[in-house]
């Protein structure tokens, strides 16, 4: 879902949180939910042929291109999500 206005990428979450590997565009906010690349590949959602690349690596080799399950909970799970928000809490209640 290679874009250029994602405002963060949710829906790329929630597909590596299924194991399925994602695609996204490098010049919005997908690139905070593929953490830089470390999670997917992302491609210049203007070029038709990486996009074209991209996909066709993933069909060749799926299991090369699923996220590191691991990683992703580090960043985006949900005692991550908890503690992140309290964080802002204590700050905006001070």
């Amino acid at each position: 879902m290679p874009s250029k206005k994602e405002g963060f990428g949710i829906v790329f979450i929630e597909a590596m949180l299924y194991g399925l590997p994602v695609i996204a565009g490098n010049k919005d906010g997908s690139t905070d939910a593929l953490l830089q690349g470390r999670l997917g590949i992302l491609v210049d959602p203007d070029d038709q042929a990486a996009i074209t690349e991209a996909i066709k690596k993933v069909m060749v080799n799926t299991t090369d291109y699923k996220p590191n399950r691991q990683l992703l909970m580090q960043h985006f799970g949900f005692d991550v999500y908890k503690q992140k928000l309290q964080t802002i809490l204590e700050e905006v209640t001070g």
